[in-house]
């Protein structure tokens, strides 16, 4: 995974990077509740975190919250699974963090990170202009008739 995510960077160094899921270790002590966790399991998340900081990524819910977060129960274990790296330079735009068990049916609750970028889309002068030369497409035409219908 990290491979690709290193070449889609290096294709397109100027974007964002995302990366998020069930990643199935805990990355830190901070992750887990009342379990004791393996050597295997300390090895890979040992690479998870030099593969992020390889790529420039970073805990998008650790920026925020320096415990719990837990994304996965069972009984009294509770483990921080889950997770969502995101670019470090866009650290700063996190507003907010958190986790919803309510989300949809399954053992793993969903994490919710918000950003906030500040900057405008950029646009040209003047007001937007439909490009009438579509309507030489006939099926472009037919689309437009079904929505207009609809």
């Amino acid at each position: 995974m990290y491979t690709k995510v290193l070449e889609v960077q290096a294709e397109y160094p100027d974007h964002i990077t995302f990366c998020a899921g069930d990643m199935n270790v805990c990355l830190s002590s901070n992750d887990s509740l009342n379990r004791i966790g393996s050597q295997n399991e300390d090895l890979l998340s040992d690479v998870i975190r030099n593969n992020n900081k390889v790529a420039e990524l970073s805990d998008a819910y650790r920026s925020v919250h320096a415990t719990g977060g837990y994304t996965w129960k069972r009984g009294i274990i509770y483990l921080r699974l889950d997770y969502i790296f995101v670019s470090n330079s866009i650290l700063s735009k996190i507003t907010s963090a958190s986790t919803d068990w309510a989300f949809e049916s399954s053992d793993h609750a969903s994490v919710k990170i918000d950003f906030t970028f500040e900057e405008e889309p950029l646009r040209g002068p003047g007001i937007v202009k439909v490009n009438t030369k579509i309507l030489y497409d006939p099926v472009v035409v037919l689309q437009i008739g079904k929505e207009i219908e609809e």
